[in-house]
């Protein structure tokens, strides 16, 4: 039975400045099991899982063969949300609300360090932009966004 998530980098929460995914319970679930869908928030596929936080989600849906369901799931929980597996392929959409974070200014130079990105702290220095605090941005690690 085929299954699919939509893997999408989607602000939310903290995951700005790191990658975002869906992952479910069971890849390959039987016909009406139930699957649980966990919100997690790393790098390189590691990090940790967040809760069920209903202010940080504009949307939580899932698209069968019956239609669009919103993702039922309780304040708190994780996994954050439910669906039933179905005989046709399942896609599921979750979309955070835009929040960002902010970093005082040692700790947001040793972020851009460690994402090989030297140039952007020698950038903030030259405009004399390096304040003391700075915002992780969205977009591909070490690809310059002028």
């Amino acid at each position: 039975m085929p299954f699919c998530l939509l893997l999408t980098y989607l602000p939310a929460w903290s995951a700005r400045a790191h990658d975002f995914w869906l992952q479910p319970s069971d890849f390959t679930p039987k016909a009406g099991a139930r699957v649980g869908l966990s919100l997690h928030v790393g790098q390189d596929f590691g990090g940790e899982v967040l809760p069920r936080i209903d202010e940080w989600i504009r949307r939580f849906e899932y698209h069968d063969v019956s239609g669009l369901h919103p993702v039922p799931g309780e304040l708190g929980d994780d996994p954050a949300g439910y669906l039933p597996a179905v005989r046709s392929t399942t896609l599921v959409a979750y979309e955070g609300e835009r929040n960002g974070v902010k970093l005082e200014a040692p700790k947001f130079h040793a972020y851009l360090r460690d994402e090989g990105l030297e140039w952007v702290i020698a950038e903030r220095a030259r405009r004399g932009a390096a304040r003391p605090t700075g915002r992780p941005a969205s977009g591909t690690p070490g690809t310059p966004r002028r």
